[in-house]
C-alpha cells in the first residue's frame, strides 16, 4: 500500500477546504477515483493507480495529496522525472508541505543533484527545525560535494537532536576518517555499533579503521563478527590480513 506521509494539520485543512468548494458531483468523483486508486495499489497495479490519481487532478487541480501520492508511486516504479515533476506541482499547490520537500530532496540525492537536494533539505529545516533526518541527509549531500566541514556541522546538529542515531555516527565516522581523524572515527563507529549491533557493515568499517591504527587483533575480531552476521569476505584483502 501507498505509504502516507501527511501529518500537518495545515495540509489536512487545505485538502478539506479545496474539497468543500467543489460541486457535490465533483466531490463524489474525487472520492471514487481516490478509492479506486487505493484499490489498484492493493492489487499492485501502479499504472492504474497513477491513472486514477490523474483523474482526481483533472477534476480538482488543487488536490495537493493527489500530486503527492502520484509522485510517490512514480518514484517507486522508477519514473524519477515524473516524480520530481509531481512533487514540484504539489509544492506549488501547498508550499508548506514538509514531506514533499523532504522526499524531493531524497530523490534529488538519488539522482546526484546534490545542490538541489541541499536546497530542499534547507526548506525542511526551515519549516520543521526538529526534523533530524533533514540535517542527516543534508550532511550526506554535502559530503558528496566534498564539503566535509559543513557536513560535520549537520551531523553534529542531528546528533544533538537524537544522540542514539547510529547511521549519523557511522556517517560522521567516515567524514572524520576522511579528515585523517582515525581516533575520532573509531569513537563514532563504536557508538554506531553500540546503538545498532546488528549492522554488519559497521563491523567491517571498524575493522578497516582498526587495521589502519595497527589494532590487528581487534580488527580480526570485528571481521569475524561481520561474517557471523552474513558478511562475505571472499573478495576482501582484509580477510588475508587475519590469516
Amino acid at each position: 500500500q501507498l505509504k502516507q506521509f501527511c501529518s500537518s494539520r495545515k495540509i489536512l485543512f487545505f485538502i478539506f477546504a479545496t474539497l468543500f468548494f467543489l460541486p457535490a458531483r465533483a466531490q463524489q468523483q474525487v472520492k471514487e477515483f481516490n478509492d479506486c486508486a487505493v484499490e489498484m495499489l492493493d492489487m499492485h497495479d501502479s499504472l492504474a493507480a497513477i491513472d486514477y490519481f490523474s483523474r482526481v487532478i483533472a477534476v480538482n487541480p488543487s488536490d495537493s495529496m493527489a500530486y503527492f501520492d502520484r509522485a510517490f508511486i512514480k518514484e517507486n516504479i522508477g519514473d524519477y522525472s515524473g516524480a520530481l515533476e509531481d512533487y514540484t506541482k504539489q509544492i506549488a499547490v501547498d508550499r508548506y508541505n514538509v514531506d514533499s520537500y523532504f522526499l524531493r530532496g531524497l530523490l534529488k540525492l538519488k539522482l546526484k543533484d546534490y545542490y538541489g537536494a541541499i536546497k530542499d533539505f534547507d526548506k525542511v529545516a526551515e519549516l520543521e527545525p526538529s526534523n533530524v533526518d533533514a540535517f542527516y541527509k543534508r550532511g550526506i549531500a554535502k559530503v558528496a560535494l566534498n564539503d566535509f566541514e559543513n557536513a560535520l556541522t549537520d551531523y553534529d546538529l542531528a546528533l544533538n537532536m537524537n544522540p542514539y542515531y547510529s547511521a549519523v555516527f557511522a556517517s560522521r565516522a567516515i567524514v572524520k576518517d576522511e579528515g585523517k581523524d582515525t581516533k575520532g572515527a573509531l569513537l563514532d563507529i563504536d557508538k554506531a555499533i553500540e546503538f545498532d549491533s546488528g549492522n554488519k557493515e559497521y563491523y567491517f568499517y571498524r575493522a578497516k579503521l582498526e587495521f589502519k591504527s595497527s589494532q590487528k587483533k581487534k580488527a580480526c575480531s570485528d571481521l569475524e563478527k561481520y561474517q557471523a552476521l552474513g558478511g562475505n569476505l571472499s573478495d576482501s584483502k582484509l580477510n588475508k590480513s587475519c590469516k
